[in-house]
């Protein structure tokens, strides 16, 4: 048996001293000041990530909220992405979780046509779910990318979203 792969990382928002590492068996962090790793969860880490108030993570056990020395599950059920986001008013989490996505835990109706294991938010404020791109009441296709099968998106701050298909091609939106 060897070392487990990291699958994903974040740093801490509260405290960003702390990168955490999510693996197939385990989510730990690292604390830079102290210099120790510390472990946390026993769990198969899909993805993790650097929401508006709080790290999150998708589990094979479920999505949750890393708030400190306790984790809180948000959500039973294997998740393999997660997207937490705000909102006017409050953090909205988006996760995928057994292989349909959930808005606050909730099944998103409709689903787009293909649900892949990625979720990012553009600057618009538009929900992506690989190329498909949530605008609050349904799913649309970038131009060009319709017959593509996009495995990850990427949306940056600046407004572009990176598309990366199975056949290794990486597109720009």
């Amino acid at each position: 048996a060897g070392i487990d792969a990291i699958r994903a990382m974040a740093i801490d928002v509260i405290n960003t001293d702390v990168l955490w590492v999510g693996t197939s068996s385990v989510l730990t962090y690292f604390d830079q000041y102290a210099g120790t790793w510390s472990g946390y969860l026993f769990a198969d880490v899909y993805d993790l990530c650097e929401g508006p108030d709080y790290v999150y993570a998708a589990t094979g056990n479920g999505a949750y909220r890393l708030d400190g020395s306790t984790p809180t599950l948000l959500s039973p059920g294997f998740t393999t992405a997660i997207l937490a986001r705000k909102t006017e008013d409050k953090v909205e989490v988006w996760s995928v979780t057994r292989g349909v996505v959930m808005r606050d835990f909730a099944k998103v109706n409709p689903q787009p046509p293909v649900v892949v294991s990625c979720l990012d938010e553009d600057i618009a404020g538009g929900v992506w779910c690989g190329k498909y791109r949530w605008d609050g009441a349904s799913w649309s296709v970038p131009e060009g990318l319709e017959t593509v099968n996009v495995v990850q998106v990427s949306a940056s701050t600046e407004g572009r979203v990176y598309f990366l298909s199975d056949s290794g091609v990486l597109s720009r939106w």
